[in-house]
């Protein structure tokens, strides 16, 4: 009959003949059922048919039973009884597990171990050949949960699930267990696990570095230019960045920083760029110690960045004479060139070594014959010697 509770109806008409063709009907006369397999007391003739047996069988039990029953026919019982003999064969049932209660942990946090309940190889089987053990059915993000593991050990009852989070993970996890009874037959049970997010800090993934910069390399725009920190920190959550400037070490030696203006400032317009505003004609080292927030976290530790600015040869300056204004056919004159500089004063230790002079463009041709330079190297002024064309007029 199976493992389940049932009735089974048994047809016994012709086991018993009357000789004058009177109606037969049966009676019970005795069960015998030592291993349970019936529901003796439900045993019974059909009222509706009293030559049909209806036999109630139990769930999950095997065995043999038998029953005794006669007829009578009109107010004569049969002289002999029909023992019918019932047998029921064992089947393999499913081994159980309770259902698992999902799971709600904290991203980074350690779970704690889930109890596997209810573990049984079913009605009357063997429960040492029992094993339990778990996967992951799906999980986003890949590698959120990590690490499954049963602890148990055949014939108990119970046993306990572990795993581990991945690192700055949170997301949906769905686990399967599955108890096999050893003799081809598995039961399973699923269950969510749910990892919340937590606001994680940024993380710098470059503690220390350097730059270089040429000196006056941000003159065309004003003495200011960007430094992108792009990649020096990362937050874990993917949360939009932004540079924190903890200091800025720049030696009075040194002054490369226009310190007096906020030479080192982070722009709203670009969060992840140090904006420097160095000093004219300066150059040397500087460094500075930088973090990152993102939403309601900072970091916890700096990246330092060493700047280094390389000197570059400035231009020799020089102020030159005012226009002069000379009548025509003037003999030839002499203007001076003074401040001669080999150029800013970190170059102090250069020293011009010439100074040329040339006609450029004049309103007349000829008007300016000659022009000579008399320099002596190392020196701060120069004479410059003009000799004007015959009978000439003009501006050049």
């Amino acid at each position: 009959p199976g493992n389940g509770t049932n009735v089974r109806s048994i047809d016994l008409t012709g086991v018993f003949i009357d000789p004058d063709g009177d109606t037969i009907n049966l009676v019970l006369n005795s069960i015998s059922d030592s291993a349970g397999i019936l529901s003796d007391a439900n045993v019974r003739f059909d009222p509706a048919n009293p030559r049909v047996l209806l036999v109630p069988f139990l769930a999950n039990t095997y065995g043999t039973a038998t029953i005794t029953y006669r007829a009578y026919s009109g107010r004569k019982l049969s002289a002999q009884a029909d023992v019918l003999t019932i047998t029921v064969t064992p089947s393999n049932d499913l081994p159980r597990l309770d259902s698992i209660r999902d799971q709600t942990v904290h991203e980074d946090s350690t779970p704690p171990p889930v109890l596997l309940t209810g573990i049984t190889p079913g009605i009357n089987e063997d429960a040492s050949l029992l094993t339990v053990t778990a996967a992951i059915v799906q999980q986003n993000p890949q590698g959120l949960v990590q690490n499954l593991a049963v602890n148990y050990t055949a014939p108990a009852t119970t046993g306990t699930l572990t795993y581990t989070l991945g690192q700055d993970l949170a997301g949906h996890a769905i686990v399967r267990v599955t108890v096999n009874d050893g003799q081809g037959h598995t039961f399973s049970r699923q269950f969510d696990i749910f990892v919340t997010g937590t606001d994680d800090p940024p993380l710098v993934n470059t503690a220390a570095d350097s730059y270089t910069l040429l000196e006056d390399q941000f003159a065309d725009s004003g003495g200011t230019g960007s430094v992108d920190y792009t990649g020096v920190f990362t937050d874990p959550d993917g949360d939009p960045l932004t540079l924190l400037v903890h200091s800025v070490n720049d030696p009075v030696a040194t002054n490369v920083v226009d310190d007096e203006s906020g030479g080192v400032f982070v722009s709203a317009s670009a969060p992840m760029a140090l904006q420097l505003r160095l000093n004219r004609d300066a150059n040397g080292t500087f460094s500075d110690s930088t973090g990152a927030h993102a939403g309601a976290r900072a970091t916890t530790t700096a990246n330092g960045r060493t700047f280094t600015v390389l000197p570059v040869n400035d231009a020799p300056t020089a102020t030159l004479p005012d226009n002069p204004v000379v009548d025509e056919d003037s003999a030839p004159f002499t203007v001076t060139v003074t401040d001669i500089s080999p150029g800013p004063a970190n170059e102090s230790s250069q020293q011009v070594t010439a100074v040329t002079a040339a006609v450029g463009a004049q309103t007349t041709p000829g008007l300016i014959q000659s022009v000579t330079a008399d320099y002596t190297p190392g020196a701060t002024s120069a004479a410059l010697t003009v000799t004007l064309g015959e009978g000439l007029t003009g501006t050049a």
